[in-house]
């Protein structure tokens, strides 16, 4: 489904060089740590993530993945509700 949504976008923006040469990655293992990793590997213009946007008790208790990639991350991030 992503391959296609890409697609969609791609043909729809052909003037937008960065969709043309857009890369994603499909891996499993602990969110944080392996986005990390991937990082370090492809060295990224810049980094996407979508947040659930959790706030009060709920952030507290079970912490914000893309928070912890912000604050962690070496290149700039941008995060999508």
């Amino acid at each position: 489904m992503f391959e296609l949504f890409m697609a969609d976008i791609r043909s729809a923006n052909p003037e937008q060089k960065s969709l043309q040469n857009f890369t994603y990655s499909l891996v499993s293992g602990i969110p944080v740590t392996r986005i990390l990793e991937i990082e370090k590997k492809i060295k990224p213009f810049m980094l996407v993530l979508g947040s659930q946007g959790r706030t009060g008790l709920s952030h507290l208790m079970l912490g914000s993945k893309a928070e912890q990639i912000v604050q962690l991350s070496k290149y700039p991030v941008t995060i999508v509700k």
